[in-house]
């Protein structure tokens, strides 16, 4: 059998049977206004976002987590307006193949998807077991920011996946814990430990009673392996 090289791959899993599937309309342009706010809206028909990296863009066309998607330093902080309608109701898996493809011809995205050993976590309960009671009521919300989490009838699995989005890597739920949680959790990311908060690792296992325990796995990655920076044609 003939090997086809690995720059072909490439395009062909950014353009092939895409081409077919396209928006109506869709216009792509710069955001320099130096907000910090962000927009992410899906529609029966259409997507809007506002203030995004091309590293969101990417991640939500193919369905990735942050840590999944390797590229230029720069695709985290270009920003761009993206706003682009289907010629009538698509499914949300839809409108994300047909956003590949617009990713693709406007900004010449080219990527390639390959396996890479990761630093990831297991998140376990403590040898003293949970330090907060369950609640009746699972509303399975966690709210999230650098600083705090705040939890209202959580799950541990949903508590694994925003521990993930923080530490930008994978962090699987091996508590073995049912039930609904509601707490807040107040810690410090500042690596160099000048926060009167505890680290993210001494809050779970002081306030919560659970810890995570490193390890390593093969974990796909999306390689980005051309993008341009300013998009073409609206």
């Amino acid at each position: 059998m003939r090997s086809v090289p690995l720059s072909i791959l490439a395009t062909a899993l950014v353009a092939g049977p895409l081409a077919a599937q396209r928006f109506d309309v869709a216009s792509v342009k710069p955001n320099v206004s130096g907000e910090v706010n962000t927009v992410s809206q899906i529609h029966p028909d259409s997507l809007e976002m506002r203030n995004q990296p091309l590293l969101n863009l990417i991640r939500f066309a193919y369905s990735l987590a942050a840590y999944q998607v390797a590229g230029p330093a720069w695709l985290k902080t270009e920003r761009y307006d993206l706003l682009a309608k289907a010629a009538g109701p698509a499914t949300p898996e839809r409108l994300k193949t047909m956003l590949q493809g617009l990713l693709s011809e406007r900004f010449g995205l080219v990527v390639h998807r390959e396996t890479k050993v990761v630093a990831s976590y297991r998140l376990v309960t403590g040898k003293r077991g949970l330090k907060i009671p369950p609640v009746a009521e699972a509303a399975d919300r966690i709210a999230m920011s650098r600083r705090r989490l705040h939890a209202v009838g959580a799950s541990m699995k949903l508590l694994s996946e925003r521990l993930s989005q923080l530490l930008e890597c994978p962090v699987d739920d091996a508590t073995g814990v049912t039930g609904a949680f509601t707490f807040d959790l107040a810690f410090s990311l500042d690596p160099a430990g000048n926060s009167a908060d505890p680290t993210l690792f001494e809050a779970l296992a002081q306030q919560l009673g659970v810890t995570l325990e490193a390890e390593k796995r093969p974990v796909e990655i999306l390689v980005v392996d051309h993008a341009e920076k300013t998009p073409a044609g609206n």
